[in-house]
């Protein structure tokens, strides 16, 4: 499913800028060289943050699987030979959501339980548009909210009353 979007982002490493395209409103333009280098390495470490932690978020609650995912993602940019993005790798075009939707589908196919780690050895093997298509797929889809709404409401559960409390938001 396409994600909605109220701007279009253009990143251009040579000249270092990032560019919002907000349509009939107007564009605005971050430019890192006109950063510190101090802010030059705050938005290194919280892009970094926010790239190796985009390939564990659909885990929850699994510390193997998001461990493992993790140091792969680490691991594929680190080096003079880092990649950006790998998929063959396993980060971060193969979320964890996607993968348990296709084992649970792989189920009531086969009538087999196949692991996490066989399905997704299995979806690695498949080129980008095999999975694009798997990913728009309506079965696929209804699973994938399915098992988002399950991981909601055990987070949900495990939250404790005082922490809805608007009283204690002062």
């Amino acid at each position: 499913m396409p994600r909605s979007s109220v701007a279009k982002k253009t990143v251009n490493l040579e000249e270092r800028t990032v560019t919002f395209d907000f349509g009939d409103v107007g564009q605005v333009t971050f430019d890192l060289n006109k950063c510190t280098a101090d802010n030059v390495l705050r938005h290194a470490l919280h892009g970094a943050s926010q790239k190796h932690g985009d390939s564990y978020s659909g885990c929850a609650g699994d510390a193997t699987a998001a461990f493992e995912l993790c140091t792969k993602s680490i691991t594929q940019v680190e080096g003079d030979a880092g990649k950006w993005t790998d998929r063959k790798a396993g980060v971060p075009g193969l979320p964890s959501v996607f993968i348990e939707a296709v084992q649970r589908q792989q189920f009531t196919i086969h009538d087999r339980n196949f692991t996490f780690d066989e399905v997704r050895a299995k979806l690695e093997a498949k080129t980008d548009a095999q999975c694009k298509a798997l990913k728009q797929n309506v079965k696929l889809a209804a699973i994938m909210a399915e098992i988002r709404a399950e991981r909601a409401e055990a987070k949900a559960k495990a939250e404790t009353d005082d922490e809805a409390d608007v009283e204690e938001l002062d």
